[in-house]
């Protein structure tokens, strides 16, 4: 998660948001990493009508909530 939290940083200098399209594994921890650099998030879950759907709709409701 080093190089995410270092390419967060990078884009902190040039955008003011960035969008993520997946809620799960990695992704799941970028809105709160993205926070601390002052970024605006577009949290999105990836929706593919397989079992993993549950898990992307339920993580992307706790991203809101936080």
């Amino acid at each position: 998660m080093s190089e995410v939290d270092y390419d967060l940083e990078m884009l902190s200098h040039v955008s003011q948001a960035i969008r993520t399209y997946s809620s799960t594994g990695v992704q799941q921890h970028i809105p709160k990493m993205a926070k601390r650099r002052g970024l605006t998030v577009y949290a999105g879950a990836w929706i593919n009508n397989e079992f993993s759907d549950d898990k992307e709709v339920y993580n992307l409701a706790q991203i809101a909530r936080e």
